[in-house]
């Protein structure tokens, strides 16, 4: 298979996914208005901080999840194996609700000490709810998984936007009747029940009789341990951004932030549709060294371009969807859209950076990274918040990724991963062009009048795809 089909291949897989949950947060972003006209800033920046509860709990308690239940499901080819592996990470995850409810009191002293102010927007029976919500979105994770290893991606991508759109829908109609952050939590409780039902539905014929085995559990926790403090890393890098806007700005901040973090995050319909189709993908080769290593570097070099593209494409259209979208008291949020695109199509980069430690079993070294990486963004976020408010927390927001990309390239040529090189000169023009390009367009929209913003950030994005286009060339001409 030549790179041209092999990136087609990626593409299209890819495309299906992102159907599934680029539907879901299109849904999503098509709500906001109402969101925003029915919640106060101070609502949306509970909600905000909800949410990052909302991961943290989910890294701890949701035992195997991503690439970890992978690496055992993918060890035999027999069927009866990739059953056992389902069941076998299904009863770890119950045991993780089980801890996750037990932490309820845990997530109201972690809330206390940002809304001392306001004690009528969140309450225990809320925080509860919430938690409830979380065990029903964790039960769900093993369901999900065998669809996606199993190659079911119209089926996953059914699953994943059915939960989001119903979630949606009873949202709205609990906030249209003032419930509050009381409405939302009960909208994304129904939404995830539902999408709990129908993947259990579309799987437990497949799946059979569950049979979790003791051996298989006991893999998947020793795959998933040692990526636990890298899946932290992860989120002290980037979902706990709110965190640090309410430690040193008002809790009317954290909503605008909130706003602007949800908008960039339609950025993670490209991304995250690539990611699920990307993990797979490349495990299939690992028969196949010889074959991987002429396609992936030039594919990440597609992905650097393209990605980068579209993540150009955020901050070229921030500011006007937040004057046509959103209530004028959240205005600001404009200026922290980009950056969020920006640090999702970095994270996905720093993913297609990866296959060579997996193909080596030598995933130990993505945690180093990870960890690495987490420590620069935290100083970040504590030394640009309270010098430059939201801009530096949207800042901020890149400065881990950034470092991530850095890091894993070097590593891969120290540790010689062929199948994770890439051409130097190539990927780090592109990369530079992308950073001078975003800051271009984004000092446009804050510093001159919108017709010359828009006329200036146009002929950057025509730039880019010229650009785009000879590296095409380039790549499958060689």
């Amino acid at each position: 298979m030549n790179v041209r089909q092999s990136a087609l291949k990626l593409i299209k897989h890819s495309a299906v996914y992102g159907l599934g949950s680029g539907a879901g947060r299109f849904v999503g972003l098509l709500s906001l208005p109402l969101y925003t006209s029915f919640l106060s800033p101070e609502e949306y920046g509970v909600i905000g901080l909800l949410l990052v509860v909302g991961i943290l709990l989910r890294t701890l308690c949701a035992v195997g999840s991503g690439g970890a239940t992978g690496i055992v499901y993918f060890k035999y080819a027999s069927a009866e194996h990739k059953r056992h592996t389902i069941w076998s990470m299904l009863a770890l995850v119950l045991m993780g609700c089980v801890l996750l409810l037990s932490l309820s009191p845990v997530v109201e002293f972690l809330l206390d000490g940002f809304l001392t102010d306001l004690p009528s927007i969140l309450s225990t029976k809320i925080i509860i709810g919430y938690c409830f919500v979380l065990v029903l979105q964790i039960a769900t994770e093993p369901f999900l998984i065998s669809l996606q290893f199993d190659g079911r991606a119209k089926v996953y991508s059914v699953v994943s936007f059915a939960g989001v759109l119903v979630g949606v829908l009873f949202t709205i109609a609990f906030l249209v009747a003032d419930f509050g952050v009381s409405g939302w939590v009960l909208g994304q409780g129904i939404g995830a029940f539902i999408s709990l039902l129908i993947a259990w539905m579309l799987t437990r014929k497949d799946l059979g009789f569950p049979k979790p085995q003791y051996g298989l559990m006991r893999d998947i926790l020793r795959t998933w341990t040692p990526l636990l403090p890298g899946s932290f890393s992860m989120l002290f890098m980037l979902s706990a951004a709110p965190f640090y806007v309410g430690e040193f700005l008002p809790i009317e901040s954290v909503g605008k932030f909130g706003v602007g973090y949800q908008l960039g995050m339609g950025m993670a319909l490209v991304t995250s549709a690539i990611s699920a189709a990307w993990m797979p993908y490349f495990q299939s080769y690992m028969e196949r060294p010889e074959e991987a290593n002429k396609l992936f570097p030039k594919m990440t070099v597609l992905y650097i371009w393209g990605v980068g593209g579209v993540s150009l494409i955020f901050f070229y259209i921030a500011r006007p969807v937040i004057e046509i979208l959103v209530d004028i008291r959240y205005k600001d949020a404009w200026e922290v859209i980009g950056f969020v695109a920006l640090s999702q199509a970095l994270v996905g980069l720093w993913g297609m950076l990866l296959p060579g430690m997996y193909f080596s079993a030598e995933t130990k070294y993505v945690t180093l990274v990870q960890v690495l990486a987490a420590i620069a963004a935290v100083v970040s976020y504590y030394v640009l918040i309270p010098e430059f408010g939201l801009i530096g927390a949207g800042i901020a927001l890149v400065v881990g990724p950034v470092v991530m990309v850095v890091l894993q390239a070097i590593l891969n040529r120290l540790r010689n991963y062929q199948v994770s090189s890439f051409e130097v000169i190539p990927a780090t023009s592109l990369l530079s062009w992308i950073f001078m390009a975003a800051a271009v367009i984004w000092f446009a929209w804050g510093n001159t009048s919108l017709l010359y913003a828009g006329i200036l950030s146009l002929f950057v994005l025509v730039t880019h795809i010229v650009i785009g286009w000879r590296i095409y060339h380039h790549i499958f001409n060689n």
